[in-house]
């Protein structure tokens, strides 16, 4: 985009000569460098940015229209140039031809063609020149962005005083840009790590839940933000040194809860949330096993507190735990075993059908393994087993009334006089 002065309207950005624009944005590469990076902030500066955040947007805008209105009407304007830098000349001779010309006519005339001949001579890679320029440019804007994300949600997390207001955060940052859910969830667990007023399971439960609560309202898919969300929280507690399967957990029970109070899918986020828990903890070099055992059982105890079918969602645990340990190259049978002692364990604790939900979780992991391409019969095995054991422990049944045989009639007691004890016989 360019405009032949400071007074008059820029041009159309399409009708720019690609020369052109290739000349100017290698002057400013040559002159001012590549894009900056992000500077991070020291914890000082996050817990002054938190505690900004934490002002309610009106009293924001408020105050920003009371420091516009004591500003001062104009701004000093240095004076142009009095003439292009060499590094740009393509740019003054464009305007001398009348091509930044917000009028421009739509057919060039003949100076205007002789001069975009002529450019194209003068830069040939000019197509080459942009779309490197774009591509790093664009580049550095993702990192920044992350890099910024990530600041401002540690830094809520560290100074939060709850695990609401650190929920009230992931919100609103993964409903801006569901894209970087990961930095988002990693971040606020992370930052909880060094806050003495919310327990790192608290945040990551709270993190969970307002993820998918984010994506849902933003139109997102829920399932993809799910299984991101859950592998960076247990990346997180990892790198911070938490309990791992404590956090699993929370956050498995608050995905949930954030997928039954929207509306979403649950079947499907359940199942990313225990491909995410395990494919992070196979990254991070964590005991897979033990994340998926916490993740179905927080799943199983997430579902119950919302009155959700405890059994499909077993089944879906069990699913993604399998799903996620074949795509990380895990132990699939050990994992798939650890998944339904899980989801047993929580609906042992809870007082519900602990084999109905051990035969759903075995369902879904030999489905998923049938679908990975992983040894079915192994893994129905292994399931079995946690189904027999179950099985085995649960009460016996209650006996019904009309199940219960009569008493044997007895002579003596009917007929005291086959005896000749009673005197009157």
């Amino acid at each position: 985009m360019a405009s032949p002065s400071r007074t008059t309207p820029p041009m159309p950005p399409a009708n720019l000569p690609a020369p052109v624009a290739a000349q100017v944005l290698q002057h400013v590469q040559s002159t001012l460098g590549a894009p900056p990076a992000a500077i991070p902030l020291s914890p000082a500066q996050r817990a002054a940015d938190a505690a900004a955040n934490a002002v309610p947007v009106t009293a924001q805008q408020q105050a920003a229209a009371t420091a516009a209105a004591a500003a001062p009407a104009s701004a000093t304007i240095p004076p142009p140039a009095a003439a292009a830098p060499p590094g740009i000349t393509l740019l003054a001779q464009a305007a001398n031809v009348g091509l930044l010309s917000a009028q421009a006519p739509a057919q060039a005339t003949a100076a205007q063609q002789t001069f975009i001949t002529a450019a194209a001579q003068a830069v040939p890679n000019a197509a080459q020149v942009i779309a490197t320029v774009s591509a790093a440019d664009q580049q550095q804007n993702v990192a920044n962005t992350s890099t910024g994300t990530s600041t401002v949600v540690t830094g809520s997390s560290e100074n939060a005083t709850s695990a609401a207001q650190i929920a009230a955060v992931v919100q609103s940052a993964v409903g801006a840009n569901p894209a970087v859910a990961g930095v988002i969830a990693n971040s606020a667990v992370t930052g909880s790590s060094a806050n003495a007023q919310v327990s790192t399971e608290a945040a990551a439960q709270a993190t969970a839940a307002a993820a998918v609560s984010g994506a849902a309202a933003a139109g997102a898919d829920v399932a993809v933000v799910a299984q991101a969300t859950s592998a960076a929280v247990v990346n997180a507690a990892v790198a911070t040194g938490a309990n791992v399967a404590a956090v699993a957990t929370a956050a498995s029970a608050g995905a949930v809860s954030g997928a039954a109070a929207t509306g979403a899918d649950l079947g499907a986020v359940v199942q990313a949330i225990s491909a995410g828990a395990v494919s992070g903890a196979a990254a991070a070099g964590a005991d897979a096993g033990a994340v998926a055992q916490a993740a179905s059982a927080g799943a199983v105890s997430g579902a119950t507190a919302a009155g959700a079918d405890v059994a499909a969602v077993a089944t879906a645990a069990s699913a993604g735990a399998v799903s996620g340990a074949s795509a990380a190259g895990a132990d699939v049978v050990a994992i798939a075993q650890a998944a339904s002692s899980g989801a047993v364990a929580a609906a042992t604790t809870a007082g519900i059908d602990a084999v109905a939900v051990a035969t759903a979780a075995q369902s879904g992991a030999v489905t998923a393994a049938t679908n990975a391409g992983a040894d079915v019969g192994a893994i129905t095995a292994a399931t079995g087993t946690v189904v027999t054991t179950t099985e085995e422990a649960a009460p016996p049944p209650p006996i019904e009334s009309e199940d219960i045989p009569p008493p044997e009639p007895d002579p003596v007691n009917e007929n005291p006089c086959a005896t000749g004890a009673s005197p009157t016989c």
